[in-house]
């Protein structure tokens, strides 16, 4: 509940919704509003609504694809764009994001901005190299990696996120996403995205990223170096789970003790490397 909420408005536009959000310091965006309906903030008196705002395209070029940032995950599980994008790992994602229902609200922008350390599109977005472009008083194109760090420098919460940029992959670029949690629908203990350039079960340029592990997605760099430039093999994967947790410290919380968390941890980069390696030619 929003205790001080007075306007709830659709915005018909990309303009006239960042003209909204910088009129008043209480607006904030709403589109499928899976995660604003878990705020009490007193400080929201405006709700702006940009699913009538024309961000829910998926579009591809020479350069690469965007995501508007209002496509549904069931949107995106259905995209024939997408399914070639990592070998569709945002598809993947998007069937094993919670119920139809919330599939058909939720979407992928929300996620990406969502508070929440068990997102599951913030992990695939990293392992992308993937850049978010956000609109107010000037157009920003921000680096998924850096997102953290320059959202308040940058004052990112006050603009508008209208899509996300994906750069064109080589044609053996690979991916996974694997969640671990209690069903498959439910929230992540761990989550994991991986993508690389896969030759003969050698890894190149690997990507690693986590989340539900610490307080945000992260990369898993130590991971990353272990496998880099190799032939998958037992050794190879065992050093890569060793390595990971150099990266992140496993926290502990209602579903997991930090101590099952470094397990299941070391558990998801064996086998999300394993997977990557047995995708040779089938990007």
């Amino acid at each position: 509940m929003l205790p001080n909420l007075q306007h709830y408005t659709v915005a018909q536009s990309v303009r006239e919704a960042v003209l909204l959000l910088t009129r008043n310091e209480g607006a904030r965006i709403i589109a499928g509003g899976t995660v604003i309906a878990r705020s009490s903030s007193p400080r929201i008196t405006q709700l702006v609504d940009i699913t009538k705002a024309g961000m829910d395209y998926i579009a591809e070029d020479d350069t690469g694809v965007r995501i508007g940032a209002t496509v549904t995950f069931s949107a995106a599980r259905e995209s024939p764009i997408l399914r070639k994008v990592g070998s569709g790992i945002i598809a993947q994602a998007a069937d094993h994001f919670s119920s139809a229902i919330v599939r058909n609200m939720a979407t992928i922008g929300g996620d990406m901005l969502s508070p929440y350390n068990w997102a599951d599109i913030p992990p695939i977005l990293l392992v992308l190299d993937a850049k978010l472009r956000f609109m107010g008083a000037r157009e920003l194109i921000v680096p998924v990696e850096r997102y953290t760090e320059m959202r308040k420098e940058l004052g990112l919460d006050f603009m508008l996120l209208t899509d996300i940029i994906i750069e064109r992959e080589p044609a053996d670029r690979c991916g996974v996403f694997l969640k671990f949690g209690r069903t498959k629908s439910d929230i992540g203990i761990v989550t994991i995205a991986a993508t690389a350039n896969v030759e003969g079960k050698k890894l190149s340029t690997v990507r690693l990223a986590v989340a539900g592990v610490t307080s945000q997605a992260i990369r898993l760099p130590s991971a990353e170096a272990a496998a880099e430039g190799k032939a998958v093999s037992d050794d190879v994967l065992v050093a890569a789970a060793t390595a990971a947790l150099q990266d992140v410290t496993p926290a502990s919380d209602v579903r997991a003790t930090s101590e099952y968390r470094a397990e299941l941890l070391q558990v998801a980069v064996k086998r999300a490397l394993a997977q990557l390696a047995s995708q040779e030619g089938s990007s």
